[in-house]
């Protein structure tokens, strides 16, 4: 965790999501690319399928909080009173990096 003051936190963060894109792609383009592909396809109309992908993207990044410091002043604060303080702080995230991952053709 990274603190800039005034209550004004940052915690870093990294996750792994799959995503799965829904996309139309052209019969001719799609019996060219071959068996290789793990694209589901179904109908759509006479000249191009509806096609699904799923693809796996990484991000990284900071969620930050901005905490009213005068409520941390109070004797014998417990976990819940702290939870409370931070569920009601101002967050925003900063993404600093993402990637999808695309296999090698």
């Amino acid at each position: 965790m990274e603190h800039f003051g005034e209550g004004n936190l940052a915690i870093p963060f990294t996750a792994t999501v799959d995503c799965e894109l829904n996309f139309r792609i052209y019969r001719g383009d799609y019996y060219a690319m071959g068996d290789d592909d793990d694209i589901s396809v179904s109908e759509w109309s006479d000249h191009y399928l509806d096609a699904n992908k799923t693809y796996t993207l990484s991000i990284e990044g900071y969620v930050n909080l901005t905490i009213d410091t005068e409520l941390l002043k109070e004797d014998e604060l417990t976990d819940d009173d702290l939870s409370d303080i931070i569920r009601g702080s101002d967050t925003g995230v900063d993404i600093t990096e993402r990637k999808v991952h695309i296999p090698e053709y």
